[in-house]
């Protein structure tokens, strides 16, 4: 018995570099819509939890609030006489805490823009506030070291702690625990429990952090400092999971998406990154103008506002589209389908189809009775360069080429040189079209058609082929210089890797030597004013001793 003819398998191409993913659809669906003018670098950015259509941008000595709908800044806090570098909302959108180089918290009335606290108690700095979950408690940090947790409706300090050596530039609060997080240019991320005076866990991030985050259940930490993006698990005494090394420079801010499946990074480097949370792959990079010191994402992911060293904040949208309502509605099945009988067989029945009758394409059937030529030619006719590829490799294994390509004239030669034309370049079909090039020039190249037409095309040929070279060439001779160019940051690297590190620890001990004399200026104030009580109450006594006398 005949063995049935099979048909010609299709080329099974690999996905061209511009048919974009549907992640990355999703975020260069993010197009911008604003580009606002501050007063000076944007160091944070906190959209209102409630409506998601507003955020607060602090910049120089102001926190201005941006309306989503007119892309404009609608109200401004200026009640600082120092930079504000910290403003965040309460989680039901109704205070919003500031702190700056002014070492005061003021909280005001979000509605209103009312001041109703002024929380004194820090004598540096105030890097960072933060709204405990219970709503009634602010967490706050300062460049002196120093964390202290308030109490907002009697304005007093719960707590002061003397956390770290260095800044204090994050504290995070973790949802639905008394635990909160604060991270310092010591290098250190320390975990704190209001029921301990102590910390109750200590990591090491191995460079100053710039930024803390937690994910939504808790469980998970997340600290930005140096390069890289470390992430934390906290239930099983800090254990290091992964460590992101995705930036060239500084990374400055941490955010997450609505789901907390993706982790976005900013940097000095002027990117921001997206990461899968799941797979820790970089799925999108946003590139900006300037160093990115501060970034949020609403929380219905619809908009992202990035602030920069330069004073500008991006305000990018995605579109949305509302889907047609049949197709959001469920196609309802019918009983009396094959579909909807199908839906409920188990996979212990056993299906019993009809045989179906298969139609062979036109090249199949040419291929079938051994007309090759004719193959080829009803491959050419359908425009399509899988199905002529498909066909051209099938002719390759059967060793027919030479045959299919040979004894053409003018018009019958005109439409295979122009498929070559147009394709050899393409990388997904070349291996296949030079082989057929090179057949084609063997079998007509002593004696070409005579055709203006065919003529052309044979040069038209030459030059892509020769232009295709020239590029190859220079492909390569970048390669080679990005060889050298790496090489060379290789052996550079230890050396500026050690004389950065030792401007870090210059750094450092600048500024432990600025704390301690402002610790030691503190305390002599403080000798100073018990040494005037001393003496007052000397003087009081002895007054009242001649009063008896």
């Amino acid at each position: 018995m005949a063995t049935p003819f099979r048909a010609t398998p299709l080329v099974k191409l690999p996905k061209r570099v511009d048919e974009q993913e549907p992640e990355t659809s999703f975020w260069d669906s993010y197009q911008e819509v604003a580009h606002l003018q501050l007063n000076g670098a944007v160091s944070c950015l906190d959209f209102n939890p409630t409506t998601q259509l507003s955020f607060a941008a602090t910049s120089a000595t102001s926190v201005s609030i941006v309306d989503c709908k007119e892309l404009a800044v609608t109200k401004a806090y200026s009640r600082f006489r120092m930079t504000a570098l910290s403003g965040r909302f309460r989680s039901d959108g109704l205070l919003l805490a500031v702190g700056g180089e002014d070492p005061v918290i003021k909280v005001f009335d979000a509605s209103s823009s009312s001041l109703l606290r002024v929380l004194k108690g820090h004598l540096t700095t105030v890097r960072t506030v933060s709204f405990m979950p219970d709503k009634s408690k602010l967490l706050s940090g300062s460049d002196d070291g120093v964390v202290m947790t308030w109490d907002i409706s009697t304005k007093t300090n719960i707590s002061s702690f003397v956390a770290h050596t260095d800044h204090v530039r994050a504290a995070v609060c973790s949802a639905g625990s008394p635990v909160w997080a604060t991270g310092s240019y010591d290098h250190t991320i320390k975990l704190w429990d209001m029921r301990h005076n102590e910390a109750v866990m200590t990591m090491d991030h191995g460079a100053p952090v710039e930024a803390l985050l937690y994910f939504p259940n808790g469980s998970i930490l997340v600290s930005a400092g140096g390069t890289s993006v470390k992430l934390w698990d906290v239930l099983s005494g800090g254990t290091l999971l992964h460590e992101l090394p995705n930036h060239q420079k500084t990374v400055t801010c941490l955010a997450m998406d609505s789901s907390a499946s993706r982790l976005l990074s900013g940097g000095v480097d002027h990117f921001v990154k997206v990461v899968n949370a799941q797979t820790f792959n970089v799925m999108h990079t946003f590139s900006y103008d300037a160093s990115v010191l501060s970034l949020a994402l609403s929380g219905d992911d619809t908009h992202l506002a990035v602030g920069m060293s330069d004073g500008i904040v991006s305000v990018k949208r995605r579109a949305v589209t509302i889907a047609v309502a049949a197709e959001e509605r469920e196609t309802v099945k019918r009983a009396r389908s094959l579909r909807y009988f199908m839906k409920s067989a188990s996979k212990a029945d056993v299906v019993v189809r009809a045989p179906t009758r298969r139609f062979l394409e036109n090249f199949d059937a040419m291929l079938r009775n051994f007309r090759h030529k004719e193959a080829l030619d009803a491959a050419l006719v359908t425009e399509k360069p899988v199905i002529v590829v498909s066909v051209l490799q099938e002719l390759l294994h059967r060793g027919a080429l030479k045959m299919a390509v040979s004894l053409r004239h003018g018009h019958s030669l005109e439409p295979l040189l122009s498929f070559l034309v147009h394709n050899v370049t393409d990388p997904r079909f070349a291996p296949t079209l030079l082989v057929v090039a090179e057949a084609v020039l063997d079998t007509y190249g002593s004696e070409l058609p005579s055709s203006v037409d065919t003529d052309k095309l044979f040069l038209e040929l030459r030059q892509t082929l020769a232009a295709e070279v020239d590029v190859q060439e220079h492909v390569l001779r970048l390669l080679g210089a990005l060889d050298l160019i790496i090489a060379a940051g290789d052996a550079a690297g230890p050396e500026a890797a050690e004389h950065e590190q030792q401007e870090h620890e210059q750094q450092e001990h600048e500024q432990h030597r600025r704390l301690q004399k402002e610790r030691e200026r503190v305390a002599e104030l403080t000798r100073k004013d018990e040494t005037e009580n001393k003496g007052a109450e000397t003087a009081e006594a002895a007054l009242d001793v001649d009063a008896s006398v």
